[in-house]
């Protein structure tokens, strides 16, 4: 894939640049990791711990 035949994708929800793809393809909605997910999967787990320890 050459320079020229690229773009940059941005996320839709910050504009925070996500990568690139050529220039003819077709991306709906691109967002980035944080956007996408913004509870690692180690939080929701801590936060249930958590909730579960306060609750006795």
């Amino acid at each position: 894939m050459d320079s020229y035949d690229a773009v940059q994708i941005k996320c839709k929800q910050c504009g925070k640049v996500i990568g690139m793809v050529e220039r003819d393809a077709e991306i709906v909605f691109p967002k980035c990791g944080n956007c996408a997910n913004p509870l690692p999967e180690g939080d929701d787990i801590l936060y249930s711990i958590n909730k579960s320890v306060n609750s006795q």
